[in-house]
């Protein structure tokens, strides 16, 4: 009787304990994408100064061209390594702003 009940103590414990632990799991593609999308916006506006964003498009390569006041600049989303279950982490790689 004793080891049914440390059996039935232990796996109740180890439910709790599945049921209350962190989901790591990653970010659905099109939230992920929302995700870097904000921050190319960040960017954009930082390196545009104080032109307004007029055009943002997506190239090929994880890329962004961001327009706003007769210039651009294209930036670059750079997967980082995954230390840990969970949306991918990314760094931005801008480019040079072009003004013609």
């Amino acid at each position: 009787m004793r080891t049914a009940r440390r059996a039935m103590a232990l796996s109740t414990w180890l439910a709790a304990w599945l049921i209350t632990a962190p989901a790591g799991a990653a970010l659905a593609p099109e939230w992920q994408r929302v995700r870097e999308f904000h921050s190319v916006v960040d960017e954009g506006a930082r390196l545009l100064g104080g032109r307004p964003i007029e055009a943002i498009e997506r190239l090929d390569g994880g890329a962004y061209r961001v327009r706003g006041g007769g210039c651009e600049v294209v930036v670059k989303i750079v997967p980082l390594p995954q230390q840990m279950p969970g949306p991918q982490a990314f760094s931005l790689a801008p480019g040079k702003l072009s003004c013609p």
